[in-house]
């Protein structure tokens, strides 16, 4: 839809700036060719630039409230998004969280390496229901403080980066 848009935005610039260097220093004949194929308009060079600029910037607008691209918001499936696992989580994860879940140790049936087996869970159920904090059990020991058991506890800005992770979708 953007590619649309800014297509008919740079016809149209083409097309005035074509009529425009026309009627600076060519021929009668060359402009008549040109009134010939264009609509008829009573519109003074000056009211015609106003309108232009007016239906650039109306085009210019409609563009970008029809981007695709929406900032920080959209979840990513390949983990480089600001909230991606393997960017922002992961980290977190193998500072605090692998020498129990994850590699040789498993504990509780609970690995934390891959966004699938925090979904599939261990023997306290799924650890991780995206969309939902509140709800996943791995922000809800991570808030409460209880996990890790022993040693250093993650950040606040850590915790609430995990947070963030869940609310938009929790992707791998």
């Amino acid at each position: 839809m953007l590619l649309v848009i800014m297509s008919i935005l740079a016809k149209c610039l083409c097309t005035f700036n074509e009529i425009s260097n026309t009627r600076r220093g060519s021929s009668v004949e060359m402009r008549f060719e040109y009134m010939k194929k264009l609509p008829r308009m009573t519109l003074n060079s000056l009211e015609m630039r106003d309108v232009f600029n007016g239906l650039c910037s109306l085009l210019t607008l409609m563009a970008i409230g029809c981007s695709d691209v929406h900032p920080e918001t959209e979840p990513s499936t390949n983990g480089d998004s600001p909230f991606g696992f393997s960017q922002r989580i992961k980290p977190i994860m193998a500072k605090f969280c692998f020498e129990c879940h994850g590699g040789k140790n498993i504990e509780a049936g609970l690995d934390l390496r891959t966004v699938e087996s925090m979904l599939k869970g261990g023997e306290g159920g799924p650890a991780l229901v995206p969309g939902k904090p509140e709800e996943s059990l791995l922000f809800k020991l991570v808030h409460k403080g209880k996990m890790p058991p022993d040693g250093e506890m993650p950040s606040k800005a850590d915790i609430e980066r995990v947070r963030k992770w869940i609310v938009m979708g929790a992707q791998p």
